[in-house]
């Protein structure tokens, strides 16, 4: 009882200093198991720290427990000397700052001579202990030397109890873990926020719910369809009859890309911006995204253009332009759906499926879509060989596919 130290006083302003300054000391890593000269330039720091330092923002443990770990004689003796050395290492370490003229006023000085005190006499106690067999004794001498470092010493922010490194367990909350979880409690905060935000949004009554349901069933009856997913259902969208984007992306291929200069570009421009306009009209797609798809598929089909011009390069043959965009949508269509059109022949060869595959020159259905196929102008030079019925796959056909 006469060993144990009060609790350090809390000081409303940290910036006090003198006799009423605390004496909790701040955390310090433990010193590895290594050879006192090792150990030396860290627990002149820690000395120093620990006289020097500002006052600690919390508080931990009074008294080290070895809850939950069993240990023999043999290690327990090792725990205690560990602790033991270290804190007679840091007195020595004190004693000798203050030899060498650092700057101390008498609060700081007298708090650490009586924590230097306190812990020397514990680990006196638990020198004497460690001599005989008695494992009881020895326990408790591990006890005493934990203790003298981490409760004394330390103000009960870490206790060194552990036999591998990192040799110490910090017991108060730091600063940096609570830096880091406040993100995490604000996110959380945030998500059953918006839970209990649509929990209270307003309910709409039974006569608002009744008048929308009559407007839904007055605007079917009258055959104008929603668009979306009735689009998709009754295979026509609500823009079918409108010109759509189809000469916006016309213009584009037209007037900004360099395929324009090839033969049969204006019935490539046409026929593509076709198909995707009307797509966008059958599924309800967004404008912006149809227009950035269009774009991306001319720049494949450019790069592919140019793939077909190197194969002539390579021969040292004369590039014939007027194949150039047929054989390229033919590539194309063969280097991204290979996978696809593997997958499609097997599940066609599979009769439980009942999905056979369509005619060369049979157009998708597409959710009824329309529009114009590529001229005879752009034409393949390399075609894919002819199916088992003699007919070869038409460019409309991979123009609508890809």
């Amino acid at each position: 009882a006469e060993l144990q130290l009060p609790p350090p006083p809390r000081r409303a302003n940290v910036h006090q200093c003198g006799p009423a300054a605390t004496t909790a000391a701040p955390r310090r890593r433990s010193p590895p198991m290594s050879p006192a000269n090792a150990r030396a330039p860290m627990r002149r720091l820690a000395a120093l720290a620990l006289a020097l330092a500002p006052p600690a923002l919390a508080y931990g443990v009074d008294k080290c427990e070895f809850s939950g770990v069993s240990y023999n004689n043999d290690q327990l003796r090792r725990i205690a000397i560990r602790n033991c050395d270290t804190v007679a290492q840091a007195v020595a370490e004190f004693k000798q700052a203050v030899s060498e003229g650092k700057e101390l006023n008498a609060g700081q000085k007298s708090a650490w001579d009586a924590k230097g005190s306190v812990a020397t006499e514990k680990c006196n106690y638990a020198r004497s202990f460690l001599d005989g067999p008695d494992p009881t004794k020895i326990k408790e001498a591990a006890s005493l030397a934990a203790d003298a470092w981490g409760v004394v010493i330390m103000g009960g922010t870490e206790c060194c109890t552990l036999l591998q490194p990192p040799h110490c367990t910090d017991m108060v909350l730091k600063a940096s873990i609570i830096a880091n979880l406040l993100p995490v409690i604000i996110l959380v905060a945030l998500f059953f926020g918006s839970i209990l935000a649509s929990l209270c949004v307003r309910k709409r009554s039974a006569k608002e719910a009744s008048l929308e349901k009559r407007k839904s069933k007055g605007a079917l009856g009258s055959g104008a369809e929603s668009p979306g997913i009735l689009a998709s259902i009754f295979g026509r969208g609500s823009r079918a009859n409108s010109p759509g984007l189809g000469p916006e992306l016309k213009d584009k291929f037209i007037s900004k890309s360099c395929l324009r200069v090839l033969p049969g570009a204006d019935s490539a421009a046409k026929s593509s911006a076709a198909v995707f306009s009307s797509f966008c009209d059958m599924f309800d797609f967004q404008a912006d995204s149809v227009r950035s798809q269009y774009e991306h598929f001319l720049s494949l089909w450019r790069s592919q253009v140019a793939m077909v011009a190197d194969r002539y390069v390579e021969k040292s043959e004369p590039v014939d332009e007027a194949v150039l965009l047929g054989t390229a949508l033919g590539d194309l269509h063969a280097e991204l759906l290979c996978g696809f059109l593997q997958w499609r022949a097997k599940l066609a060869a599979h009769e439980p499926a009942n999905m056979p595959l369509r005619k060369g020159a049979e157009m998708p259905v597409m959710a009824g879509a329309k529009w114009d196929k590529l001229g005879a102008d752009v034409f393949d030079a390399t075609p894919a060989p002819p199916d088992e019925d003699g007919t070869t796959e038409d460019l409309s056909v991979k123009l609508a596919e890809i």
